[in-house]
């Protein structure tokens, strides 16, 4: 945002991204609505459950072809390897 780069946000709760927002950053109501195509996705997530409702197939979709997920997520190893799972049954 500093930089000149387009952000989009998302947070389940609305208020939490207001500070975003008041920087320049665009608050979405669903976390596939952050991707663009080729674009770069960054989510960080407290749990299993949280991440498999963000890495799922509208985000592949939204990020494909080309785009790139980056989980910053404190999850259990099989949380993310099941995201990994997830994203390469669709994007094949």
């Amino acid at each position: 945002m500093a930089a000149e780069f387009s952000v989009r946000a998302y947070n389940r709760t609305l208020e939490k991204g207001r500070p975003l927002a008041e920087k320049g950053a665009t608050l979405v109501d669903a976390p596939h609505k952050v991707a663009t195509s080729g674009g770069i996705v960054v989510s960080m997530v407290s749990d299993d459950q949280a991440l498999e409702a963000v890495a799922n197939a509208e985000l592949i979709a939204a990020l494909s072809p080309g785009g790139v997920h980056v989980s910053m997520s404190t999850v259990y190893s099989l949380g993310g390897q099941n995201a990994a799972l997830v994203f390469r049954r669709i994007a094949n």
